[in-house]
């Protein structure tokens, strides 16, 4: 089922490194309709990280989302509910 309000975190994977630590630059925080989706806007061609959290959901990664020039990337993703226990 769709769920809204997950907070999604969209990484640039850009490989660049400060201080010997590589640097993780976030491009886009927005929360998902009540649909589950989101939309980030334009995102400069390259391999992007989401993380998807909600309160009642354990959190989700998808590495590795190449976006493409001109192009939409779909990222699908399944949250499991939390244990009430």
């Amino acid at each position: 089922k769709p769920i809204a309000g997950a907070e999604v975190r969209v990484i640039e994977n850009s490989g660049k490194s400060k201080g010997g630590a590589k640097v993780a630059e976030i491009r886009a925080v927005q929360d998902s309709d009540t649909a589950g989706r989101f939309a980030t806007g334009e995102l400069t061609a390259g391999n992007y990280t989401v993380v998807v959290t909600h309160p009642e959901y354990k959190s989700s990664v998808q590495k590795d989302v190449s976006v493409t020039t001109a192009a939409a990337a779909t990222v699908n993703v399944n949250l499991t509910a939390k244990s009430k226990y």
